[in-house]
């Protein structure tokens, strides 16, 4: 029933249509706004048709709206695949979907921590994130929250590679770790059963590929692992490195210079596994500092390894931004450390240049060694006990000095240096003066802060005003490692004490560039672009790889795959070292002698110090003067400077290496560890093992090559399984001889 005010608000409208009826026919429905019930009077009415009307207007604008929320949702969500890739578990759902355009789609399932990298619904990498931390919740599309407000965003970069960056507090104190199979006999992925894997950093056993092996979580930071502390666990990486991992599948794994990375890599009985963990170095000295921390790497795929080295390669290493002196690849580097340690004078060195230069043996130059300064000179003064300039005289000869960055207590510049705040602070260094001394090689020093600008112009001035004043063409560079700088060192803004590494090798550039191209270091660490030599650590004089003849071949691979073409192996026959008596001149096996010689011909610079026409050398081994047989093989080596220079110039262009491994050109080769290609049309394959006069060659199919200095120029088509696994077999490799090949086309 109305109401007495209903009824008075309904006569009212009703009046007010009556006034207005003129307007309207009375046979025409009136707008709903104006409709008026003129019936029969009855007491109880209806429901206003307008009240009716609204709220179907409410129905049907709150529907339109929903399904228009559901269009744009499908719009946006589809053509990402968020919910396909929800649905999907392993990259075999990827399979039979027509959805996806990506050659390399990419399926991370954040409950689980399970990431993987998928190619035609097989796996090509499959990793464990975020361990230690739990999921929450998917922030946006790849951008994915874990505890401690550790967020990790996954970007596509191109249709090869993806992003990964953590980043967050860590405030629970659990580190950022992220793992990856390298191996393994899990039938689900079957795929990476037979999977190897290259590592860019150098090792004391340096394999090829990496195999067996087993490094727990270690500060991947360049080391001396020839020192005291290292030489005992062998678990630390060498002084030259770059955080990149190659697979056999085309896998690529670089990590970004900013994050405060340690690896461990552990490998076996089918099995294998390596872990990326982000913690900040200075955690011991700067508690604080674990609260912030990141994790950024860069995973890529490619169809074959070769594909991916070059990729990386090519687009996220530095070139080299010139080449070193010409003179240098031809003729070898002599050197006076294994001869003589530090006993050299003015009379030494005489006699050593007149011995070398009358018996025809050419010299692109001569290093000064350790103990150049004279009897009681202390480390860091630059001063020269050999009258250099006469002897450039006399023999014509570019004569190059040792230095290295530490300065001693008892060198006449300690404390000046000490006043003008030139070396690297202790961890007490807030303010003040105080300093750290370490002790490197036999003695203590304080540390050139190569960091500031400021003292890294003035040594530059000093080693200058050195170099000119005792006529010399250029400086060896050593140590640079973080094995030698003092403990939680203080340094304003750098928490990474690689930086160190970095800044010295940026150093030695600039100073090379600026006198004569022809220095040489034996750190690497993200200074791939510095025109100069990088030398490997100090050989031992046995065969093998653990830091012997064999890896010096593994080595140099090692090196091109990191960056650095312009490699320098150690001294022939190793460095000379007594091993009973450490600083002792010792000679190599004969043997030895001459296949490291028949080795470093095809590596761009032969270096020698050991002489090849050593008293222990005169006789004739297995029928071979070993004199005669340097003559050749420098003769030899100098034919090909033309072709590692200009492979050098390439290597400016394109990062490419000098000294490329047989997968370069054919993924058969993965497992071949003791041949090598100069460029690609060049293959050696020498004799490593002690005894051995055979040895099987691999000759990738489709290829041709015709064998040199064996007086058939016999050619030799790719793929020939002979009597060999993988290739040829030759049985006529005695001392005097060697397996070098061209490419015939």
């Amino acid at each position: 029933m109305a109401t007495e005010e209903d009824e008075i608000q309904l006569v009212d409208r009703a009046g007010g249509a009556e006034e207005d009826a003129g307007i309207f026919d009375r046979d025409e429905d009136p707008p709903p706004c104006l409709r008026i019930d003129y019936g029969g009077g009855e007491e109880e009415e209806e429901e206003p048709r307008k009240l009716r009307s609204s709220r179907s207007k409410r129905w049907y604008w709150w529907t339109t709206l929903f399904i228009l929320t559901i269009m744009m949702i499908l719009l946006i969500a589809v053509p990402l695949g968020i919910w396909s890739d929800k649905r999907k578990e392993t990259c075999f759902d990827y399979e039979s979907d027509d959805e996806s355009s990506e050659e390399y789609p990419f399926l991370f399932l954040p409950n689980k921590g399970q990431f993987f990298l998928c190619e035609k619904g097989k796996t090509k990498l499959k990793g464990s994130l975020a361990q230690h931390h739990s999921y929450i919740k998917e922030e946006r599309v790849d951008v994915y929250v874990y505890t401690a407000d550790t967020v990790l965003n996954i970007t596509r970069m191109n249709e090869n590679c993806l992003q990964m960056e953590w980043s967050g507090i860590s405030s629970s104190g659990e580190p950022l770790v992220d793992c990856f199979v390298m191996k393994t006999n899990d039938e689900s992925v079957k795929e990476l059963k037979d999977i190897e894997w290259f590592g860019a950093h150098e090792l004391f056993t340096q394999t090829w590929p990496l195999g067996d092996m087993n490094i727990n979580m270690t500060p991947f930071l360049p080391h001396d692992y020839l020192s005291s502390s290292a030489y005992q666990s062998r678990e630390v990486f060498g002084s030259v490195l770059h955080p990149l991992w190659l697979a056999s599948n085309g896998v690529g794994i670089l990590v970004d210079q900013d994050t405060p990375l340690s690896v461990s890599i552990h490998q076996g009985g089918g099995e294998g596994e390596i872990c990326l963990q982000a913690v900040p170095y200075a955690l011991e000295c700067i508690p604080s500092s674990f609260e912030l921390t990141h994790l950024h790497y860069t995973v890529c795929a490619h169809e074959s390894i070769a594909t991916s080295a070059k990729h990386f390669l090519s687009n996220h290493i530095l070139h080299p931004r010139d080449v070193p002196a010409r003179e240098t690849f031809k003729d070898p580097i002599w050197s006076t450390w294994g001869a003589f340690k530090t006993n050299i004078d003015d009379e030494t060195v005489r006699g050593y240049l007149s011995e070398i230069t009358n018996r025809g043996f050419g010299i692109s130059q001569l290093e000064l060694d350790d103990g150049y300064g004279g009897s009681g000179s202390a480390y860091g003064n630059l001063s020269m006990a050999i009258d250099t300039k006469a002897l450039f005289r006399e023999f014509g000869v570019p004569l190059t000095a040792w230095v290295h960055p530490f300065i001693n207590p008892m060198a006449d510049i300690f404390r000046a240096g000490i006043d003008d705040d030139y070396f690297l602070p202790g961890k007490s260094k807030i303010e003040g003066d105080s300093i750290s001394l370490v002790r490197w090689w036999h003695d203590y020093g304080a540390v050139i802060n190569f960091l500031d600008e400021r003292v890294a112009n003035s040594h530059k001035q000093a080693l200058t005003h050195f170099v000119s004043n005792y006529g010399l063409s250029s400086l060896k560079f050593d140590a640079g490692e973080v094995t030698y700088l003092p403990k939680c060192v203080y340094t304003q803004n750098v928490e990474d004490p690689a930086a160190f590494t970095t800044a010295y090798a940026a150093f030695v550039g600039n100073f090379s560039t600026g006198v004569t191209p022809r220095s040489e270091v034996r750190v690497g660490y993200f200074s791939q672009e510095q025109p100069m030599w990088v030398r490997m650590l100090d050989r031992s004089s046995t065969w093998g790889v653990s830091n012997g003849l064999k890896s010096v071949l593994t080595a140099a691979l090692t090196f091109g795959i990191a960056g650095y073409p312009f490699v320098l192996p150690d001294m022939i026959g190793g460095n000379g070292d007594d091993p009973a008596n450490f600083g002792e001149v010792y000679v190599p096996d004969p043997t030895l002698f001459v296949r490291w010689m028949q080795l470093n011909a095809f590596l761009p610079v032969m270096q020698f110090s050991i002489p090849p026409f050593h008293e222990n050398f005169t006789d004739l081994v297995e029928g071979v003067n070993v004199t005669q047989h340097a003559l050749e093989l420098t003769e030899l080596h100098r034919s090909l400077a033309d072709t590692f220079y200009n492979l050098s110039l390439e290597s400016v262009c394109t990062g490419y290496p000098i000294i490329r491994p047989m997968w370069w050109i054919d993924s058969g080769g993965l497992l071949v560890d003791d041949q090598f290609l100069i460029g690609d049309d060049i293959m050696i394959a020498p004799i490593l093992e002690s005894s051995a006069t055979s040895r099987c060659v691999y000759f990738p199919p489709d290829t041709r090559w015709t064998r040199y200095h064996d007086n058939k120029n016999t050619t030799y088509p790719g793929g020939c399984q002979n009597a060999c696994e993988r290739g040829c077999q030759f049985d006529d490799v005695t001392l005097s001889k060697f397996l070098y090949f061209k490419r015939f086309f």
